[in-house]
């Protein structure tokens, strides 16, 4: 199978607040990828939408995300915590970026999907952008 993807938050905001027109497409093809998140995102995806978009659109992101079962949710463990640390010192990067960076890192991810230029200095993960993703996806 190909690369592990790794989601960040602002993967699923772009689809939930900025083009959810992409929404079906996307959920038709998630098989086709090795995809993974974590609970962090789950929490940071829940967050964001209930504070743009209210409680109602909040609790419908929730059961979106929840019910995606193509998508791995790693849990964040405090061997993932610990690395995070290490890793806000060696990139000075912000404490919720070194956690997705930590989960990548530990599900052997080899590529970031998120809008964060922070991770364009990461070694050894490529960023891509949600619309370089959605294309990969849907093949474009």
């Amino acid at each position: 199978m190909g690369p592990n993807y790794y989601l960040d938050a602002s993967c699923y905001i772009y689809l939930f607040l900025e083009h959810p027109q992409h929404i079906p497409q996307v959920l038709l093809n998630l098989h086709r990828l090795n995809i993974i998140t974590s609970t962090l995102t789950y929490d940071e995806v829940v967050w964001i939408v209930r504070k743009k978009a209210g409680k109602s659109a909040s609790y419908d992101a929730a059961d979106i995300v929840l019910a995606l079962d193509q998508v791995a949710m790693s849990p964040i463990t405090k061997e993932i915590i610990a690395r995070s640390r290490e890793l806000m010192e060696e990139l000075d990067i912000h404490p919720r970026d070194s956690i997705h960076l930590a989960a990548a890192q530990h599900q052997s991810c080899s590529l970031i999907v998120s809008e964060d230029s922070d991770f364009d200095k990461v070694k050894g993960i490529k960023r891509i952008s949600t619309e370089e993703f959605i294309n990969v996806l849907l093949k474009r």
